[in-house]
């Protein structure tokens, strides 16, 4: 199954934050945390209005990583609320399943405390545990510079890039850049 061992860690500002993988029945709060996430954040390729899933096809999205050996959604939560997610899916055909790519998202009150981090590095850890994931690959928008040095810390790599891969509301463009990092 892909999961996670429950681990508790601090932000920066000293938060008990635990990182955990979500299980079915937390669709619901999932479901909350990502509508708040994608009211205020400007990097996700998906737009609020576009989003329009409900409760139980979140628990259906969870149960279907919780069984397929080489998905995991890592949430990290603060007294019990989720406050971001992160999900990974590999390759779906023999001669791409060893690599595979990750979002990631925090609610933006909680930007610049440590958190995605976190999360990143559990991810990480997790991979190098799984004997059939290599590559981890990631898109990124080139304006999110803090999501890009974070990613470079943690020893992404620029691959390539999109040139205007995401059109964004005011009709300006942003290209989005290709990166990742081999885990063994």
């Amino acid at each position: 199954m892909g999961k996670i061992e429950d681990q508790i860690v601090r932000s920066k500002t000293g938060k008990e934050i635990t990182l955990t993988t979500l299980r079915t029945g937390e669709g619901a709060a999932l479901l909350e945390c990502v509508k708040m996430i994608m009211a205020k954040s400007e990097h996700l390729l998906t737009t609020a209005d576009e989003f329009k899933y409900t409760a139980e096809q979140e628990d259906d999205m969870l149960r279907s990583y919780l069984e397929h050996p080489d998905k995991v959604i890592i949430a990290p939560k603060i007294n019990g609320r989720i406050i971001g997610m992160m999900d990974f899916s590999p390759g779906t055909r023999k001669k791409n399943s060893h690599q595979g790519e990750f979002g990631m998202s925090v609610h933006p009150d909680f930007h610049g405390d440590g958190i995605g981090r976190h999360m990143l590095e559990a991810l990480i850890t997790w991979a190098k545990k799984n004997p059939r994931i290599e590559i981890l690959r990631l898109r990124v928008h080139s304006k999110n510079k803090n999501a890009i040095r974070l990613y470079s810390m943690c020893g992404f790599k620029e691959e390539g890039r999109e040139l205007q891969g995401v059109k964004l509301g005011d009709g300006n463009y942003d290209d989005v850049i290709c990166m990742a990092r081999a885990v063994r």
